[in-house]
């Protein structure tokens, strides 16, 4: 399992970091590789390599907050659709 995400800092860093923390153990005790990779799902580069050779990709990337979508609607809408 490959987790990818930028880390915007819309929640607290410690708040992400621990959920992902909390997921590797999850996935480990499941004996699942996991890799954290810290990049933004709107860098193609990043996707086609990451989604090289994959069976599954599961997007669940948005933008948090109501107010950022009304605020900068371009931002909200290419890390939710364009980024796949």
């Amino acid at each position: 399992m490959t987790v990818l995400d930028n880390l915007e800092p819309f929640y607290a860093e410690g708040l992400k970091r621990h959920t992902l923390d909390v997921h590797r153990d999850v996935a480990e005790g499941r004996d699942v590789e996991y890799w954290f990779v810290e990049k933004d799902v709107r860098d193609p580069e990043t996707l086609r390599t990451l989604v090289n050779d994959t069976d599954v990709v599961v997007h669940q990337a948005a933008q948090a907050g109501v107010r950022e979508s009304v605020d900068n609607p371009r931002k909200v809408t290419d890390s939710t659709l364009a980024g796949w």
